[in-house]
């Protein structure tokens, strides 16, 4: 195999399958993910995984922020455009077994988990 070969015969899956995904695996993407070049090697990301009911209270966080844009209560101004792939992100993650966000910032972090409850 080329050193190049995983970039260019990667996938970008749609379909899961109904089963709970093992701690162990996470673990081991995590520790990928967090071994991906950055500027001046800051490694500005933190990853937050949802399973259970925590996923469900991001994906009800994400049907409020749908409705409210459908409503013209955008909290950004002229991202109504953007409702198309919010629904279908939405939908992709209902089924998915987890759903993870990546932060920039540690705040950011902070500020998404509160969002949430």
């Amino acid at each position: 195999m080329e050193e190049h070969d995983p970039i260019f015969t990667r996938r970008s899956i749609r379909r899961f399958l109904k089963r709970e995904v093992p701690a162990e695996l996470i673990n081991k993407m995590l520790e990928a993910a967090i071994q991906a070049p950055s500027a001046k090697n800051r490694q500005p990301w933190r990853f937050i995984v949802f399973g259970g009911e925590q996923k469900a209270d991001f994906e009800r966080c994400m049907e409020r922020g749908i409705l409210r844009e459908e409503n013209a209560e955008a909290l950004l101004p002229r991202s109504r455009f953007g409702l198309p792939d919010a629904k279908n992100t939405l939908r992709i993650i209902k089924e998915a077994p987890l759903a993870y966000r990546c932060c920039k910032h540690e705040r950011q972090v902070a500020v998404h988990a509160c969002r949430l409850r």
